[in-house]
This record gives C-alpha cells, sequence and structure tokens, in this order.
C-alpha cells in the first residue's frame, strides 16, 4: 500500500512539475509575438504557475507512514526547485529579448519562493530529528538552495535588494544548521562541496549592498559563516556535512569588492588572522 501511495504520488507531483514548466513555456513564447497576437500574457502565465505550485502542501497530510512523508516532502522539494527555476529563466529570456527590461518576476514572487524554501527547510529538519533522511534529500536541498540563489543573483531593481539578502542569510542559516546537525549526530556521507553558493551569495551582495564598507561586513560574515566548512588540519574538526574551498571563496570577495587598495587590505586581514591561528595552535601544541 505505501508503495502505490508513492507511486501515486510521484505521479501527482511529476503533473505539476511538467505544468509548470507548460506554463513557464507558453509564457516564454508570448514574448516573441507582438502585442496582442495571443490571449496569453506573461504575467498571466505566471500566475497560473504560482497556482500549481500551491496544488502541493505539506501542512496537511497523512502522518500514519514515514515513508509517504518523507516521499512528500521530497516531492514537494522537485516541484518547487521547477518553479523557482522557470520564474529565473523567464527572467533571463526576457532580458535577452527586450532592452533595458526592469520586470523581474522573480522577484514578483519572491514571496512565493521564499514560503517554499522555508516550507521545506520546516520539513526537512523534522525528518532529521527523527533521523529519517535519505541522501536524496539532501541532494534536492542544496538544488533549491542554488536554483534559489541563481534567482536572487538575477534582480536589479534596488526596492528588492533586502529582500534577496534575507533570502541570502536564510540559506546560510540553513546550511549552518545542519552542519550542527551531522556534527552531533555524525554521518556517513561524503561531505558535498558547497563553495558555490557560498561564492553565488558574495556576488549577490556586491549588487545589493552598494556601501563598500557595509558590503566588507557582510562579506565577512559570509567568511565567518563558511568557515565551519574549511578544510582543516585535523580530519575529526571537519564537517561531515559540506566543504567550502577557502581561496575560491575569497577570490570571490575580492570580485564582489572590486580591485581597489581598500580590497586589499581587507583581504589581508583574513590571512593575517589565519596565521594567528597557527602560532596559537604551534604554542598549544608545544
Amino acid at each position: 500500500e505505501n508503495r502505490q501511495d508513492i507511486a501515486y504520488l510521484d505521479a501527482f507531483t511529476s503533473m505539476l512539475r511538467y505544468s509548470i514548466k507548460a506554463w513557464s513555456r507558453a509564457s516564454d513564447s508570448t514574448l516573441l509575438l507582438p502585442d496582442g497576437s495571443t490571449s496569453l500574457d506573461t504575467p498571466q502565465g505566471v500566475e497560473e504557475m504560482a497556482e500549481v505550485l500551491r496544488c502541493i502542501s505539506l501542512t496537511n497530510h497523512s502522518q500514519d507512514s514515514a515513508d509517504v512523508d518523507e516521499a512528500l516532502v521530497n516531492a514537494a522539494g522537485k516541484v518547487y526547485i521547477e518553479f523557482t527555476s522557470q520564474i529565473r529563466k523567464l527572467d533571463s529570456t526576457m532580458n535577452g529579448h527586450l532592452e533595458n527590461n526592469e520586470k523581474c518576476y522573480f522577484a514578483d514572487r519572491v514571496a512565493d519562493v521564499e514560503s517554499s524554501l522555508r516550507s521545506f527547510e520546516f520539513h526537512s529538519r523534522r525528518l532529521v530529528s527523527h533521523e529519517k533522511l535519505l541522501p536524496e534529500s539532501n541532494d534536492i536541498r542544496h538544488n533549491l538552495y542554488r536554483e534559489t540563489l541563481r534567482g536572487c543573483a538575477g534582480v536589479k531593481s534596488s526596492t528588492d535588494y533586502g529582500h534577496m539578502m534575507r533570502i541570502c542569510t536564510l540559506i546560510m542559516d540553513c546550511l549552518s544548521w545542519h552542519h550542527g546537525q551531522t556534527r552531533d549526530h555524525g554521518s556517513s556521507k561524503e561531505a558535498e562541496d558547497v563553495t558555490d553558493m557560498y561564492s553565488d551569495i558574495a556576488m549577490i551582495s556586491s549588487t545589493c549592498v552598494k556601501n563598500p564598507y557595509e558590503r566588507m561586513n557582510v562579506l565577512r560574515s559570509i567568511y565567518d559563516r563558511a568557515s565551519d566548512f574549511f578544510p582543516k588540519k585535523n580530519p575529526h574538526h571537519e564537517s561531515n556535512y559540506a566543504r567550502v574551498d577557502r581561496a575560491a571563496l575569497l577570490g570571490s570577495m575580492r570580485r564582489s569588492l572590486g580591485d581597489s587598495e581598500m580590497t586589499d587590505s581587507f583581504l589581508s586581514s583574513f590571512e593575517e588572522g589565519k596565521q594567528g591561528q597557527r602560532r596559537r595552535s604551534r604554542q598549544r601544541g608545544r
């Protein structure tokens, strides 16, 4: 019976994903047609995509089967990824075909994107707390993070910058939480490289945080959050959940600030801090 329930669930959520993709392609095609030549316009297509998204809920479902429960969370995550991805691709198409385009559907639908992310994260954490989480769940979660960050990177309106940075902070909070869980409970899987996520957030800050001094504070916070995932001399101190390439992140931070004396001074402080940590470690070892 459980296998049958999961099969029905897969069929239902596959239909939702295909529906979102179909509405996205229909909306995309209207951008290439003369105004008034079709009864569908892009805003209407995006609204239909959002309506499909609302067809799946993680708040009202049977608690009888743990298998179906996890299957539902993962299936919903795939639908959320499809919605976020298609909205982002639609914006990319608009930017490619319309000069001086100021419309951004990802920004318009940021409430749906954030709500989906928070819903998936809440139920994913509940499964972790019961030690019921398949490796597929991590893949789906990280794909959702990545698609969300790609969408944030395409937002160009200053009125939406605060929303984008809030979502970036939320994703870093999520990564830190899952790191804490694997540290406490252990994990047999190989840590995934999430350098691209922190690098994306660093680059998003270059667009969303205009004041260079405020941006340096944001970048320092990003670095501090990512430091949990840096390689450690003692393998027992390394994260079981994910890893971040420190040098690659510093390169993204440099690009975020741009080349200047201020940039060099700022980045050198991280090298000095690392050297200080090495000296203290050597002293403790004597």
